[in-house]
């Protein structure tokens, strides 16, 4: 492969069949994974793409009636229900109500770390922490919808936008309590990360089974990398002479007058250079891409 490229892969759980071909989804967590590769690792502070957004996108299942110690369907179950299923425009306005800006406690079968600990370490180990210790934080869901609803096996797919840092299964759990019961989530997808989607994606298997003494990513049939300045795409772009490039390149600050401000990225006609700070006056190189 290049050594200056992004590639997008679908992850699987380990151990797990990944999603199959007819679109629907198996029973694990799957999704959406940048990998950045080679000199393309450097612009991993920059990931966010295509209008600097860092919202996440998820395709997901829950069963309402069912509570595990996870939040999720591969936990222990400790608790039932048999309350009825709401109506489908009930569920339909109470996912809705959902959008916008509120506060999520994160499930202890997670990584937050509390006194350099893992959560997910502490529940394992069976030691309880007082409620107010797991600090809740705030997450923005900017949209959701109810794709399905399954009656029978009590099951509710929802398509969700949101920010970063927001569980989905605290989520689906939060749906639950709207209707006085327990929802655990079944099925989980992440279709999009950091502007990066399902579209143009390959499998782990895929990339399991191409020779290892490939050099060039230009003779993989089926594998088609993401030039790496996508991953500053949000930032405004200056461009350089041959003259300045070569003082940029050797870390000289170049002098240039323009109305960018802050991050920018920098280029030589096609060529893209790297990331620099920039006041409107002086051009200072904080990532060179040779």
């Amino acid at each position: 492969m290049t050594s200056h490229d992004v590639i997008n892969i679908m992850r699987r759980a380990t151990g797990v069949k990944r999603v199959g071909h007819t679109g629907t989804l198996d029973p694990m967590a799957t999704g959406v994974l940048p990998v950045f590769i080679g000199k393309a690792t450097r612009l991993i502070e920059y990931r966010a793409a295509s209008g600097g957004s860092s919202a996440k996108a998820y395709s997901c299942v829950m069963k309402l009636g069912l509570e595990t110690e996870t939040a999720d369907i591969w936990g222990a179950v400790i608790g039932t229900s048999d309350a009825p299923m709401p109506s489908d425009e009930r569920i339909r306005e109470a996912v809705s109500g959902f959008v916008g800006v509120q506060v999520q406690v994160p499930p202890m079968y997670s990584a937050i770390k509390v006194n350099g600990k893992k959560l997910y370490e502490y529940a394992r180990a069976g030691q309880e922490l007082p409620m107010d210790i797991v600090k809740s934080r705030k997450i923005a869901i900017e949209s959701i919808e109810v794709s399905s609803i399954d009656r029978e096996n009590k099951e509710i797919a929802i398509d969700v936008v949101c920010s970063k840092g927001t569980y989905i299964r605290t989520l689906c759990s939060d749906i639950g309590n709207v209707f006085g019961t327990f929802a655990t989530m079944t099925q989980l997808r992440r279709t999009m990360s950091d502007g990066f989607s399902l579209e143009g994606s390959v499998s782990v298997d895929f990339l399991k089974s191409l020779p290892r003494a490939t050099s060039e990513a230009a003779e993989i049939p089926g594998l088609s990398l993401i030039p790496m300045d996508r991953a500053v795409s949000h930032l405004e772009k200056v461009m350089l002479t041959e003259h300045e490039a070569a003082l940029f390149c050797n870390g000289i600050k170049v002098e240039k007058y323009g109305n960018a401000e802050g991050l920018v990225s920098v280029y030589e006609g096609d060529k893209f250079l790297g990331v620099a700070k920039y006041d409107g006056n002086v051009l200072k190189a904080e990532k060179v891409i040779r």
